[in-house]
């Protein structure tokens, strides 16, 4: 049985990679490291597992971090001979390098003319490319040139069936009342890119009474989250739950919703939107989130701009969330692991 390592380890709070892992447990050992502080990082990871077959790299924010730690040009080309150099030696010695790119740029907004030098070099590097879905492959040739799609295996994100407890609530949303407030829901870390401050400007304008928007999650960065109460300040309507969600106070939350707000506006996959899915729940999201292939484009609420998404708003009491919920359900079905693990498993066996 080959031996393979996902790095870095964000299964922690992300069931994620163990998910991934499982999917393919029968034929590859699968073991979680973080990558080392070291000059060649990868050379470091099979020292230290030196029986590893393949290295999959999930995330590259801290190789490209530590690379972007240079002040000078000089440093900057140095480090980035080093990382060559590190991919070379690791796949000389018969060990093959997958690279999954769940995002387009990392969250923490680097310089992004240098971060996607050190992605174009790292792709180049590696032996095959992961991407969740077609139209993210297609939109990312742009940046790593025509041949990039040569690369490419697509495999989707899986759905979370069964990883989560069970709501502890019991949901109204089903309800006809016409006194319960629909409730809206944005859940999850909190980062300018996922586009927070916008949505509630945005429904501070345009919701109509008896609506609900309730932002639930924490964010690393403490003026940020000024900057979202500043923004939430006067509107009762907005609830802010600004902290750590665990496991069943995420999903008592995602159940008592009636829909699931996904405002992202730069990203090629959403474990959100793909739990929001596993959990029978409406989406509204902005068309670019298309690019996921995963949300029914006939059975969620989609938005191309500001105006748009407050024409939305002002309707929200014509939509049935329930049906659109168990459309979504349907959908996600197709997302199993099993089918996943397959697909990966293929990939790893037709590695040269």
């Amino acid at each position: 049985m080959k031996n393979v390592i996902f790095c870095p380890n964000w299964s922690k709070n992300n069931p994620y990679q163990k998910l991934l892992a499982n999917s393919v447990a029968s034929n590859f050992n699968v073991s979680f490291s973080e990558i080392p502080l070291s000059s060649l990082p990868f050379s470091a990871l099979l020292k230290e597992n030196p029986n590893t077959d393949i290295i999959h790299v999930h995330w590259l924010t801290e190789v490209i971090q530590r690379i972007l730690w240079a002040k000078s040009d000089a440093v900057f080309y140095t480090k980035l001979l080093l990382l060559v150099t590190d991919i070379a030696n690791v796949r000389r010695k018969g060990v093959h390098v997958v690279w999954t790119i769940h995002n387009r740029y990392s969250h923490q907004q680097f310089d992004k003319k240098r971060e996607e030098i050190i992605r174009k070099l790292f792709c180049k590097c590696v032996n095959r490319v992961i991407v969740h879905s077609l139209s993210a492959a297609k939109s990312l040739t742009p940046i790593y040139g025509k041949r990039f799609l040569d690369k490419v295996t697509i495999i989707p994100h899986g759905n979370y069936d069964g990883c989560y407890p069970k709501p502890k609530i019991i949901s109204d949303s089903l309800s006809d009342s016409s006194e319960k407030p629909i409730r809206l829901l944005f859940f999850g870390t909190l980062r300018p890119y996922k586009g927070v401050l916008q949505l509630i400007d945005c429904y501070k304008i345009a919701a109509p009474e008896n609506t609900q928007l309730v932002i639930a999650g924490s964010t690393p960065d403490e003026n940020y989250k000024s900057q979202i109460k500043k923004a939430a300040a006067n509107c009762p309507q907005i609830i802010l739950k600004l902290g750590y969600l665990d496991d069943q106070l995420l999903i008592d939350s995602i159940e008592d919703a009636d829909a699931i707000i996904v405002p992202f506006e730069d990203t090629l996959t959403s474990g959100s939107v793909i739990l929001a899915m596993t959990q029978s729940k409406a989406i509204i999201a902005p068309k670019a989130a298309h690019i996921f292939d995963c949300i029914p484009t006939d059975n969620s609420l989609f938005y191309n701009d500001q105006n748009e998404l407050e024409a939305l708003f002002q309707k929200l009491h014509k939509y049935d969330f329930a049906k659109l919920g168990r459309q979504n359900r349907e959908a996600a079905n197709q997302f199993n692991w099993d089918a996943i693990g397959l697909k990966l498993a293929k990939l790893y066996g037709r590695l040269p």
